[in-house]
């Protein structure tokens, strides 16, 4: 059995499928400049 806390988070993230979508790819767009700059920060 789940606790209520983590059903509520899956509830909002399946009632929200835009919006999730939208911040996973903030995220891995973050992380992917992330890497890209201290990658340019070692090759140089």
């Amino acid at each position: 059995m789940s606790s209520p806390r983590w059903s509520k988070v899956f509830h909002d993230l399946w009632d929200h499928k835009g919006r999730s979508l939208v911040v996973i790819l903030s995220i891995m767009v973050g992380v992917f400049a992330v890497g890209f700059v201290s990658d340019m920060f070692f090759i140089t």
